[in-house]
Formats: structure tokens, C-alpha cells, sequence
């Protein structure tokens, strides 16, 4: 098993440059990232969804997702809980797409991303 090194212990310039394993083939929806409400996290911007964590060899770091980047909104709605993005990939799933399209923000301005939808 991998020790993780927690952002949190880590100097500011380390924490922004460490690379992520949240873990093989887990983090939401099996696609190497997690989130949290940007509402919850000072700085974030207040609306969508934070990325915290990321694995360096995920499909999401793979499309690019980065931490600290913000998912505003999950196939055209924003989305400010994880369960709303979890049912985003979920409706996709149902209605036989293949993949979700994000709006993201960043630092470098808003972009969109679209990721697989995992079969069932």
C-alpha cells in the first residue's frame, strides 16, 4: 500500500507541485479524482465543485483535470454537490452516452472536458 502525503503537511510552493494518487481506478466514478463544494473552501469561488485530489495516472489527469480547478457545471447544469455530479454520470450512463462534458475553471479561464461514462 502507498503512504499519501497530505497537502496540508507539505510547504505551500511542494503542496501546488506534489503530484496526486488518490489510488488506481478509484476516485469518483472509478476516474481518478475527487471533489468537494467550492462553497466550503475559501478562496474556491463559491460555486461548483473543487477538485482536491488526483491521480497523476488517472483518465481525469489523462483529459487534463487538474486540482484545483473548479467543475462548474456536469452536461450543461451546474453542479455545486458531489451527488449532482454523481448523478450527472449516472444519467449519461442510463441514457447510453459515453461521456459527460464539464465546464471547468481555472486559472487560465473556463474550458470544457468531456469524460467517459463507465458502462454498467
Amino acid at each position: 500500500m502507498t503512504a499519501r502525503v497530505r497537502l496540508d503537511d507539505l510547504p505551500e510552493e511542494e503542496a501546488k507541485a506534489a503530484p496526486r494518487r488518490v489510488g488506481q481506478g478509484r476516485g469518483f466514478a472509478g476516474l481518478g479524482f475527487d471533489v468537494a463544494p467550492a462553497a466550503d473552501l475559501r478562496g474556491s469561488g463559491g460555486e461548483g465543485l473543487y477538485i482536491t485530489d488526483i491521480e497523476t495516472d488517472g483518465l481525469a489527469a489523462q483529459k487534463g483535470l487538474q486540482r484545483g480547478e473548479v467543475i462548474l457545471e456536469a452536461a450543461g447544469k451546474p453542479v455545486n454537490a458531489k451527488s449532482e455530479l454523481s448523478a450527472a454520470f449516472e444519467n449519461a450512463r442510463k441514457e447510453g452516452r459515453k461521456s459527460v462534458l464539464l465546464r471547468i475553471r481555472s486559472e487560465e479561464g473556463v474550458r470544457f472536458v468531456a469524460l467517459p461514462v463507465a458502462p454498467s
